[in-house]
């Protein structure tokens, strides 16, 4: 019977060991790499393909601002001449009627404090869209108050003729 025994230094061990577990750790490397190198390639095709769309979208965007501000300069424009005109129109409408001359007149002010209001909000409002919507509710509203204290003026007119023609009758 042979006896053969073979003997390995712990330094030539350790050695084969770290340099397997070295090799491992590369050709982990390299996939992790190439993986990585995949994913860059992929997402330059991404950008490649919505980069058009996207720099047309940009492009586009100051002409919008321009047009909102053009928007908002108009409606700032249309109420400053509505605080000029309207206190005008019912000063005429005053003359020509003394009946609610009062009321007419805190009419005038208050319409005017409600349009030099909203030339501020317009000018600070940082959303012209909202702005917009806010200052034909707020017309709206103004023409509504009007046209009823328009009618509430002419009731009034009825009434005094009425007075007027009973107290000849």
């Amino acid at each position: 019977m042979i006896y053969a025994s073979a003997t390995v230094d712990v330094d030539v061990l350790v050695t084969i060991v770290l340099s397997l577990c070295g090799a491992f750790v590369l050709v982990g490397l390299a996939i992790l790499l190439i993986k990585l190198i995949g994913t860059v390639g992929r997402m330059n095709h991404l950008l490649d393909e919505i980069s058009p769309d996207l720099i047309e979208s940009v492009d586009k965007i100051p002409k919008t601002v321009d047009n909102l501000n053009v928007i908002v300069e108009n409606v700032v424009d249309m109420t400053d001449d509505l605080a000029n005109t309207l206190p005008v129109v019912l000063e005429n409408v005053e003359s020509i009627s003394d009946a609610g001359g009062e009321t007419v007149t805190s009419i005038a002010t208050l319409i005017t404090a409600i349009t030099d209001s909203l030339g501020d909000f317009i000018l600070k409002i940082r959303q012209p869209l909202q702005t917009i919507r806010t200052v034909g509710g707020t017309l709206y509203k103004m023409s509504r108050t009007m046209s009823k204290k328009m009618k509430d003026r002419e009731k009034e007119k009825k009434v005094k003729n009425r007075r007027k023609k009973s107290k000849f009758a």
